[in-house]
């Protein structure tokens, strides 16, 4: 089915080759804090994919704390010549989310990012908020999206990649606009330049209202 193999590739992202388990061994050189990475990085990707189709339940948390930890995260097992930058409110950002599955649309989009930057570049975050909405502007310096592609990117089963199954970005779209009642757009993107991706989700408050 198309959630398995989802899952495959979600073990997939994480174990995939020698750069990611080099850049994780970087950092964990004893041998049972490998082990323990892999099983929690694996009961992560569990609960993760056990919500898609099931209605997952959405609590209010504070957006820029799930950021700034999924940031941190990707940038321990990113190229070092990755640079991430992160600008956020400096007040909680209270957003009804499913926590494991959001993550997910974030690390997704800037594994992404890192490819087309082929690992080097620049990964920048940018939260602003505005008329009960908050914006998440994913942004790379990366080599763009041909125009001819940027209306196909979104669809199941496309891909710039000789590898994978297309399914990213059609699986992030579904989980931000079907489970938490937002948008995802591509926002910009041109040759040799990079590409912003812009999430728009619901505060809490606007979310009560409807």
């Amino acid at each position: 089915t198309q959630l398995d193999r989802v899952y495959s590739g979600s073990v997939d992202i994480y174990h995939s080759g020698e750069k990611d388990s080099f850049f994780v061994s970087m950092r964990l050189s004893n041998p049972h804090e490998r082990l323990n990475y892999r099983d929690n990085e694996l009961d992560t990707i569990a609960r993760r994919f056990s919500k898609i189709g099931s209605g997952p339940e959405l609590v209010d948390e504070d957006l820029c704390q799930v950021i700034r930890h999924t940031i941190s995260y990707m940038e321990k097992r990113s190229p070092r010549k990755v640079h991430f930058v992160t600008t956020l409110p400096d007040r909680p950002i209270m957003v009804p989310l499913n926590r494991y599955l959001f993550e997910w649309v974030i690390e997704n989009i800037c594994k992404n990012a890192i490819d087309a930057m082929e690992g080097k570049g620049t990964f920048t975050t940018i939260v602003t908020t505005e008329s009960g909405v908050v914006n998440i502007d994913l942004c790379d310096t990366g080599k763009g999206i041909a125009p001819s592609q940027q209306k196909l990117i979104f669809e199941s089963g496309f891909s710039t990649k000789q590898r994978g199954w297309g399914l990213g970005l059609s699986l992030a779209r579904r989980i931000v606009q079907e489970y938490h009642k937002g948008k995802i757009i591509l926002k910009y993107s041109v040759i040799g330049q990079g590409t912003v991706f812009r999430i728009t989700l619901p505060t809490v408050s606007e979310a009560h209202k409807a």
